[in-house]
């Protein structure tokens, strides 16, 4: 497989990618990655719904307005 980032060589890695926001909640993923041996790029099961599936698509920004005093 290719990355998508520098196009080189993903491998199947295994992720223990687990982040502590505050002392009480662990989160993350873990289980089976793909990383890149290039740039170090990780792609999880997650990152591939989100490619396929994006949740903005086809909606248009709207541009926020300042308000004034």
């Amino acid at each position: 497989m290719i990355c998508h980032r520098c196009r080189g060589l993903l491998i199947n890695d295994q992720s223990d990618l687990i982040t502590r926001y505050d002392l009480s909640e662990a989160s993350g993923y873990v289980g089976p990655t793909l990383r890149c041996i290039n740039c170090g790029y990780v792609e999880d099961p997650v990152v591939l719904a989100n490619r396929i599936h994006p949740s903005m698509a086809g909606q248009v920004a709207v541009p926020r307005t300042r308000a004034t005093c």
